[in-house]
């Protein structure tokens, strides 16, 4: 395998061997971070069944090392801390940590609670150590805070914005009795955050040590290369798929009323020589009314009250009244409505799909929860 000799700042090449021993040394900074969870946390769920993970981050919240980690842990946590990045951009000092685990903040679900740590080098912000762990129970309307009977996320728990839990290296003792007093074995949760501390200041450890052995130039050098040639591997394996579209759909459960209502997940992956790989947004749409009177846009597919599915998680519900902002929604997603007609208690729409797609431009009918591309 050939290397590229990279140049730092000053003009020094980069050697493929400090490359490596920086890049590896960051992922056993993570795997040390991992040990001191298991190794303190109080919930079985954590050292027994592993559920947390761990990462290192750039300030810009790209994701520079990680272990054998819980994808659906590590994936959303860049976001984590560009959301703590937004809220206290200016405002973050040495000795600070933030909490959050608001899902819409970056977060998974409410029992996935994520400390973030900033860590300063000659003044400046350099790296975040981050953990995320389920704490098996946060409140809410059931113990362990999972219950199928919830209809708003203020069931599911506490939910808590990307705040300051400590500052300038002092704790905040009120916002820890208020979070830990609304959780059940409150001293369960907080055996659970001191390991999450204790990882944290394992990984600021283990990032001085490695600057003070490289320097704050050749460290950053070698995690941008690195980023870089991630970058590259990936795009060399997405340039030898072959052209075309991939498509795939799945359901996620959803029980409502005492029937059962699935959420459609569609996504499509079209491949092109010249323009790469890019995720196309459904332009299948879906309709169902239960009265005439009322359309309801929502995220949730096929409502009970009837919806308009956009694809794209809508923050709000917008109720609005008149079958005529249908047509604006639809139009949206490069689709019309060519018929429609009464079946029983719903109405029946059959669309027309105006660009190309995942259905090649034909049209679309919708009905009661299913659909199919019409001959």
């Amino acid at each position: 395998m050939k290397y590229a000799i990279a140049m730092t700042a000053s003009g020094r090449a980069l050697d493929p061997i400090t490359l490596e021993c920086v890049c590896e040394g960051l992922q056993a900074i993570v795997r040390e971070m991992r040990a001191a969870v298991k190794s303190t946390a109080y919930s079985s769920v954590i050292y027994d069944l592993d559920d947390f993970s761990c990462g290192l981050f750039d300030p810009q919240g790209q994701l520079v090392a990680q272990s054998e980690d819980h994808p659906g842990h590590v994936m959303p946590l860049p976001w984590s801390v560009q959301c703590a990045m937004e809220d206290f951009a200016g405002a973050l000092h040495e000795g600070d940590m933030v909490i959050l685990n608001d899902p819409y903040r970056g977060g998974t679900h409410l029992n996935d609670v994520t400390l973030i740590y900033p860590v300063f080098v000659d003044g400046a912000l350099f790296i975040f150590p981050a953990v995320r762990e389920h704490w098996t129970d946060v409140g809410g309307m059931t113990p362990g805070s999972y219950s199928g009977l919830a209809t708003e996320i203020y069931q599911e728990g506490l939910r808590i914005p990307p705040i300051k839990i400590c500052e300038r290296g002092e704790f905040n003792r009120a916002a820890m009795a208020l979070m830990f007093t609304n959780m059940r074995i409150p001293h369960e949760r907080e055996g659970d955050f001191w390991a999450a501390v204790a990882a944290l200041r394992t990984g600021e450890r283990g990032i001085r040590e490695i600057v003070a052995k490289y320097g704050r130039e050749t460290f950053l050098q070698c995690v941008a290369q690195n980023l870089d040639r991630s970058e590259r591997r990936i795009r060399e394996k997405i340039a030898a798929l072959p052209d075309g579209e991939y498509q795939y759909e799945d359901y996620l459960e959803f029980y409502h009323g005492g029937s059962l209502d699935p959420v459609l997940i569609l996504v499509c992956l079209m491949r092109e020589a010249r323009t790469g790989l890019a995720i196309q947004k459904a332009r299948r749409f879906a309709v169902n009314f239960l009265r005439e009177d009322q359309l309801e846009l929502s995220d949730r597919f096929a409502g009970r009250k009837g919806s308009v599915d956009r694809f794209e998680g809508l923050a709000t519900r917008i109720a609005v009244t008149g079958a005529p902002v249908l047509e604006e929604c639809l139009a949206w997603m490069d689709c019309r409505v060519i018929a429609i007609t009464p079946a029983g208690d719903h109405t029946l729409y059959i669309g027309e799909v105006l660009a190309s797609g995942v259905s090649g431009g034909k049209p679309l009918l919708y009905w009661a929860g299913d659909y199919r591309t019409l001959a």
